[in-house]
C-alpha cells in the first residue's frame, strides 16, 4: 500500500511504501525540524485517506502521536508516559499545534508506531496506549483536567 506524507506546507507531499523509505523520511524531517528549531506533525495518511497517523518530530525529550480513523470516527492520542512540557506541541502545516495534554511518549515508542502503522496498512498501532485527545491546560493538583 501506499501512503502519503506531509510534513510542510512548502514540501510536496512524499509517497512511501517502505518501512525504510519511512525511516529515511522521518529521520530528514527530525533533522530539518531540530535545525530549524520548529518541531514538526508530519501526517502519515494511507491511500484511501481514512486513516491518518500524525507524529511529533523535532521536539529532544518525547514526541506525540494523534491516530483518526475516519469510517469508525476515531480519534486518539497517545497516552503520555513522560511529563508533559507546558509548552507540548508541533508546527503542523505551518501553525503552532498544541499537543494533546498527557500525550508525551518516548520518541522510539512514536517511531516505532509509526513503522506499525505503515506495516499495518493503516490500523492504529498497538505499541502503546490511547486516550481521547483533550486541550487547554490541566488544572494544578488536578491530573487530567482541563481549565
Amino acid at each position: 500500500m501506499t501512503f502519503t506524507v506531509m510534513y510542510h506546507p512548502d514540501e510536496l507531499p512524499a509517497e512511501i511504501t517502505t518501512v525504510a523509505e519511512l525511516d529515511d523520511l522521518l529521520d530528514r524531517v527530525t533533522a530539518d525540524a531540530i535545525e530549524e528549531d520548529v518541531p514538526t506533525y508530519a501526517e502519515i495518511v494511507t491511500a484511501d485517506r481514512l486513516r491518518i497517523l500524525q507524529i511529533g518530530l523535532g521536539q529532544r525529550d518525547y514526541s506525540s502521536l494523534i491516530y483518526c480513523n475516519k469510517p469508525a470516527d476515531i480519534l486518539e492520542a497517545s497516552k503520555g508516559t513522560l511529563p508533559m512540557p507546558d509548552d507540548a506541541g508541533f508546527d503542523y502545516g505551518g501553525t503552532w499545534t498544541d499537543a494533546p495534554i498527557n500525550s508525551a511518549i518516548p520518541i522510539t515508542t512514536a517511531r516505532q508506531a509509526a513503522r506499525d502503522f505503515l506495516s499495518s496498512d493503516g490500523h492504529r498501532p498497538a505499541n502503546l496506549e490511547w486516550h481521547e485527545p483533550q486541550y487547554g491546560r490541566p488544572e494544578p493538583g488536578i491530573p487530567g483536567s482541563v481549565t
